[in-house]
């Protein structure tokens, strides 16, 4: 464009002395020294005012929930031919930009749980009319931690069958199971457990109460596999314990993790750190997770699974052939609804069956994809289930089809 303009000015302009085209060259030739002369200024200026850039305080997010991190910049009113934008490079995440009393806030949407040291912002800067533009990356010192996400499950019981054991009192807390048992009543018995049957045949007013336990919960233990698209599965294993679907003796483990744990106050920490692991590392650790605790006598491990086919099954699939493996596997595929095939005419499949379409980064999974994952995992379980973060529901996996026309 610069060019045509230069030689629209001295071509035609001063060679075939054409006012109109001289004075066609000359705006163009000005708008352009305007917009270059502009965006230089406004880059410079942004430049130098956020060099050094620091904050001590912590950011916490929940990954996929807009928060206000405090960082602005100037709305630029008084210059209308230039816009100025930003966007993060590290940590991944989604930028909204809120304009209010000449100023431009900022909210950002982390779309991947992890403790970061830094924020990575690139700035952009360019005029309205795309002549020119400048970019450059601005490091903020502050360190940002983002939480997994449980999305809608917190609005349900989430898989209360994953706790194991017969439903009897652990054998730390009072030894009353179901009113099973029968006595004489007494007075200050409640009359709601007098059997009034019994008392019509014989008149003998018997209650009933509570029979003892004589065997404990089983111990439930769960583990987070890593892969593509995890955050899901993430958010799941989270409010799995924290809602006591695992019962109250519970192990929580994780791909990346040398360690198990079982307090509350470490179960963030766990999850954040599987976000690091390599897709290509997914479910190494599995083995080693149960063979730990298979020590302590667990029987019971819930595994918790990406949506998307990756080395993962593989490691799980060896995992549950092996012969020394006998804690019984149930398996949960999480996910955040199903991302429906793109319709396409006979004569563009054709044409375009041999170039694959680029994934879509934080899309949700396709049905061909869980169709792959349900397939291979239920050849090493009996139990598997889906669930859904996003509509907050859980189906067994061959249910497949109530959960896409949810969706």
């Amino acid at each position: 464009r610069p060019v045509g303009h230069l030689k629209m000015f001295t071509g035609f302009g001063f060679g075939k002395v054409d006012l109109v085209l001289l004075l066609i060259g000359a705006l163009g030739l000005s708008l352009l020294t305007v917009s270059v002369l502009s965006v230089v200024f406004v880059a410079g200026i942004m430049a130098w005012q956020l060099r050094g850039l620091s904050d001590q305080s912590r950011l916490e997010v929940e990954c996929g929930y807009p928060r206000r991190t405090g960082f602005s910049m100037p709305s630029l009113w008084f210059l209308p031919i230039v816009d100025l934008t930003w966007t993060w490079v590290e940590p991944q995440a989604i930028v909204k930009h809120l304009h209010q009393r000449g100023r431009v806030l900022e909210q950002v949407t982390l779309t991947r749980r992890g403790d970061h040291k830094r924020i990575v912002r690139r700035v952009e800067i360019n005029d309205t009319f795309g002549l020119a533009r400048l970019a450059f990356d601005v490091v903020q010192e502050r360190s940002v931690r983002g939480v997994p996400s449980t999305g809608n499950l917190e609005q349900m019981h989430v898989v209360r069958g994953l706790a194991g054991g017969d439903g009897l009192s652990h054998p730390d807390g009072p030894p009353e199971g179901d009113p099973y048992d029968m006595r004489q009543y007494s007075v200050g018995d409640p009359i709601k457990f007098v059997l009034w049957k019994v008392f019509a045949r014989n008149r003998q007013l018997v209650i009933r109460t509570p029979e003892r336990a004589l065997s404990p919960v089983q111990q439930t233990v769960a583990y987070l596999v890593a892969g593509s698209g995890d955050e899901p599965a993430a958010g799941a294993a989270k409010m799995a314990v924290r809602g006591g679907a695992l019962g109250v003796d519970w192990v929580l483990g994780a791909d990346g993790v040398g360690q198990s744990v079982r307090s509350l106050s470490a179960v963030d920490d766990v999850l954040i750190r599987s976000a690091s692991v390599p897709e290509e590392d997914g479910g190494g650790g599995l083995l080693g997770f149960l063979s730990e605790v298979s020590m302590s006598g667990a029987r019971r491990a819930v595994l918790f699974c990406p949506p998307t086919p990756g080395p993962w099954l593989d490691r799980i699939e060896d995992v549950a052939r092996r012969s020394s493996t006998t804690t019984q596997l149930d398996l949960v595929i999480c996910t955040d609804g199903v991302q429906p095939a793109p319709r396409r005419s006979w004569i563009r499949r054709v044409l375009t069956h041999s170039v694959d379409a680029p994934r879509v980064p934080h899309a949700p999974a396709t049905r061909e994809e869980l169709d792959v994952v349900i397939q291979r995992l239920s050849k090493v379980s009996d139990s598997v289930l889906l669930v859904d973060r996003q509509l907050g529901t859980v189906h067994p996996a061959s249910q497949l089809r109530f959960l896409g026309r949810a969706s």
